[in-house]
């Protein structure tokens, strides 16, 4: 018998796919398509970051490929540039976490206009001044409800009521050119907050000190906030912040007489772990503190 070579030998197993009997096999016309997709949108992407020049050959082997897959990537490549483009306020569900930092509490009131909220509160006005701020960025706003006891409060001697009450006058006369729009309610908040519907708000704002008062106004409030609405409060410190950072006293007791010396700030986080929500701040040495409702 007569042996074939080994160079022969080597030959014929090549031709039948090597000496383990692999076969080679090109790729489907599917495989091939779905490779040239991925590769497309990948290097189009790169291409609008602005990271790498048009490779032509990589995008003439798509859209050779067929009409729809020409359509297709089109339309992909379409769907990343709108999203790559958009802005956080231009989003369907605007998060409170895309906004930039904020300096100052008076800077809410751009990011309420370019969001083009509707109905806010703020909680505790006393002289006006905030909310006279407010309304003149947040041009969007229809209705704005002004909360606060003024002169009304249990328990206040006649000096403080006198005060409390040209505060009110002071209010109402600053916000005058508002007047179209705006609400005021002599009560205590938490009576006042009975007189809006669930999620009737979009931005309510909450200027109280105390862990007590704060925690109070959270729990009366959140439910007339809408998903995905903005609620703030002044003063997110707590008694040890001050002395650190302010080198003064903080009120600590709450109106029933109990001490609690994370003020503000204990009362935030405590609702805010509570319901697994994030705090944004401003950069204030006074923070002002924002959390959002889920949608």
């Amino acid at each position: 018998m007569v042996r074939p070579s080994r160079r022969k030998l080597r030959l014929t197993q090549a031709a039948n796919g090597g000496s383990r009997g692999r076969k080679c096999t090109l790729p489907s016309l599917h495989t091939f398509v779905t490779m040239a997709l991925f590769a497309v949108v990948f290097v189009q992407q790169l291409q609008h970051r602005g990271q790498i020049a048009p490779p032509a050959t990589v995008t003439s082997a798509a859209t050779s490929a067929s009409p729809a897959t020409t359509s297709t990537v089109a339309t992909a490549t379409a769907a990343m540039a709108t999203t790559a483009s958009q802005n956080w306020w231009e989003k369907p569900q605007p998060l409170l976490s895309d906004w930039p930092d904020l300096l100052a509490r008076t800077d809410m009131h751009k990011h309420l206009e370019l969001l083009k909220l509707k109905r806010g509160a703020e909680v505790g006005v006393q002289r006006g001044l905030l909310a006279r701020r407010t309304l003149e960025t947040w041009k969007s706003c229809e209705k704005y409800a002004l909360v606060g006891l003024w002169g009304d409060e249990a328990g206040s001697g006649p000096d403080t009521n006198i005060h409390r009450i040209e505060h009110l006058d002071n209010a109402r006369q600053l916000l005058e050119p508002y007047e179209k729009i705006t609400d005021f309610y002599v009560m205590r908040s938490t009576d006042a907050a009975k007189k809006f519907e669930k999620g009737y708000f979009d931005y309510v704002y909450i200027d109280a000190s105390d862990y007590c008062a704060i925690a109070e106004d959270i729990d009366h409030y959140w439910p007339t906030l809408r998903p995905g609405g903005i609620m703030a409060g002044h003063d997110f410190v707590d008694e040890q912040y001050v002395m650190d950072r302010l080198g003064s006293d903080w009120p600590t007791k709450c109106e029933n007489g109990s001490n609690q010396p994370r003020s503000a700030r204990g009362a935030v986080e405590a609702f805010a772990k509570k319901h697994n929500l994030n705090i944004k701040t401003t950069q204030e040495k006074n923070p002002t503190w924002l959390i959002q409702k889920p949608y």
